[in-house]
């Protein structure tokens, strides 16, 4: 079988205009006939959902327009910091393809925001690359704070972006207060705000009650459990091919790779741990699971990586027309 996905890798300025049509149709197409996605949780995904629920078009709308940056700073990101040796249209594709096939996650415009802080934080740190600016790892937790306000779970990235720039050979003394503050700044002002304007402590025990809040992940139906494993043998073939293949790629290549190697990691925990809100984390679980597997699809070319995408794909159209008509 002869594989040829160079289409995808490097497709022109009109097949790149293609793809995202073809995209948004598949979303609207989706939208229309699936009736179920997950009502946004949490404090700000309450809130947002009494002003502007999920199931509404234009929630949809906003969350595929969040989709649609993002799949470009992926794009922008690979191209400055060549995590993989070459331009490549594949982790947007890969990042769209998911985005459209996970239905629940419509309209979820809350999640699809702080996956888009996180990216833009981590878009940030790779620049960091031997280099120990404190600015840049304040705006870097700033960003990443801003989706911990979304999506609380997200704090646990602070840890992961630490170990990240000691990946990266950017962690000082004076990068890791930078970082607190960036951290702190936004979340003492909104404990501020609502402390001394609302006279509010609501968010105390809020804070036991997240810490000690656990869900371990779970499959009721085979065919859910049978794409999980697909995802997961998709992403081990992938990093097992990375790591074979490291000694091409140049030291700091390696450094990032190790780093999203950290972040798959991370929210491969959360998700089986805080199950309960990992509709939230799949956005952001599209995006590194895009930049991971979009490595072997464009630079390793070989039949058994083909049949590896087309599985990927194809069993991801199946899952969305499974959740449609079950």
């Amino acid at each position: 079988m002869k594989s040829n996905l160079q289409p995808l890798i490097t497709p022109s300025l009109p097949m790149t205009a293609f793809i995202y049509v073809v995209f948004f149709g598949v979303w609207i197409g989706f939208y229309w006939l699936y009736d179920f996605p997950a009502e946004m949780k949490g404090f700000a995904g309450t809130f947002a959902e009494s002003f502007l629920p999920s199931k509404s078009l234009i929630a949809s709308l906003i969350t595929f327009a969040i989709v649609v940056l993002n799949s470009m700073i992926i794009a922008q990101m690979n191209n400055r910091f060549a995590i993989i040796r070459t331009r490549t249209f594949m982790p947007p594709f890969i990042y769209l393809l998911l985005s459209v096939c996970w239905l629940p996650a419509y309209g979820n415009y809350v999640a699809a925001l702080g996956s888009m802080f996180v990216l833009l934080g981590l878009y940030l740190s790779l620049g960091m690359y031997k280099d120990k600016n404190v600015e840049i790892a304040f705006l870097s937790f700033f960003f990443l704070a801003l989706s911990s306000f979304l999506i609380h779970e997200f704090v646990i990235l602070t840890l992961i972006f630490w170990i990240g720039f000691a990946i990266l050979n950017s962690f000082s003394g004076r990068v890791f207060f930078a970082s607190v503050f960036g951290f702190l700044a936004p979340w003492i002002l909104f404990f501020a705000i609502h402390y001394y304007f609302f006279n509010q402590t609501f968010f105390i025990p809020q804070v036991q009650e997240f810490v000690l809040n656990f869900s371990l992940f779970g499959v009721d139906a085979l065919i859910l459990f049978i794409y999980v494993i697909i995802l997961i043998f998709v992403l081990v073939v992938s990093l097992f091919q990375i790591t074979a293949n490291s000694r091409q790629d140049s030291i700091q290549t390696r450094n990032i790779l190790n780093f999203f190697k950290l972040l798959i990691i991370s929210l491969s925990l959360l998700l089986i741990f805080r199950n309960s809100g990992f509709i939230s984390y799949l956005p952001l679980v599209a995006i590194v699971f895009s930049l991971i597997t979009s490595y072997i699809f464009t630079l390793l070319k070989n039949t058994f990586n083909y049949i590896v995408f087309l599985v990927l794909c194809l069993s991801s159209f199946l899952i969305a027309f499974y959740l449609i008509i079950f």
